[in-house]
């Protein structure tokens, strides 16, 4: 028996070694693998080849190349964080059934091109990213604060409330913003369930041209010199405001009616 064991061993490390070697060197993109769905971790197909070849889960996944392990070992935990977050927000009638979550609220960890520190911080904190009704993540990169600064602005959802979070690039930057909201009256079933907190960029002219149409409601006189994007905050298919930083502090100004 400890034979056949130490033979089934052997062959799941040469299935390894072969599948190693096809590996792209590390910080490389790595190619879908073969008979699995699109974004399925690399290390998936490696341990289900060593358990193919007898070996038990826990040897396989120690098994891992060390930077894959430690990836597969950070997954681990950013997905139990995910569990604990969406089983914490509120259960009412008015709110989503649990397995119509994950449609809405996305892992931070899964959100292409979130850098993975903020990706890191928004997980540790509890927060899920609420996608808006067309699925796109509410994450926006615009220079909120100085012209040339990137910035990274994000709502963040934790025990059901919701609110925004801003990542500066730089040495320039406004206070947190005090906006929080209950998740429970952002979602609207019609039919399918949407989240209707959606975050945008206005740059100088969009700005203008909001001024330009609605002159009564939104005076010039009252138009600070623009140079640089201001954060549209947007209720979808209502209207929205756009939130401009100025010399650290926050000005309102005029959006779409």
């Amino acid at each position: 028996m400890r034979c056949c064991y130490c033979r089934c061993l052997v062959t799941g490390g040469l299935i390894l070694l072969t599948l190693f070697s096809e590996l792209p060197a590390w910080g490389q993109s790595s190619p879908e693998p073969p008979g699995y769905v699109p974004g399925t971790p690399v290390w998936v197909p490696l341990i289900d080849a060593c358990m193919a070849g007898g070996g038990g889960r826990n040897d396989c996944i120690e098994s891992l190349p060390p930077h894959l392990y430690a990836d597969f070992l950070a997954w681990e935990q950013g997905r139990a964080a995910e569990r604990r977050a969406l089983s914490q927000l509120p259960r009412t009638p008015w709110f989503p059934a649990p397995a119509e979550l994950p449609e809405i609220y996305l892992f931070p960890l899964t959100v292409p091109d979130l850098p993975a520190d903020i990706a890191n911080l928004l997980t540790a904190s509890g927060c899920l990213i609420p996608a808006i009704y067309n699925g796109q993540p509410n994450v926006v990169v615009g220079e909120f604060a100085a012209a040339g600064q990137k910035d990274i602005a994000v709502i963040c959802s934790a025990d059901g409330i919701s609110h925004i979070e801003i990542f500066w690039g730089g040495e320039a930057s406004c206070p947190d913003l005090d906006n929080e909201s209950p998740d429970w009256g952002l979602l609207y079933k019609e039919p399918e369930w949407e989240y209707v907190w959606a975050l945008g960029v206005a740059d100088s002219a969009d700005i203008n041209r909001y001024y330009e149409d609605y002159p009564e409601e939104c005076p010039t006189d009252d138009l600070t010199p623009l140079d640089h994007d201001a954060l549209e905050d947007i209720i979808v298919e209502k209207g929205s405001r756009n939130l401009y930083c100025h010399e650290g502090r926050w000005l309102t100004l005029c959006g779409a009616d």
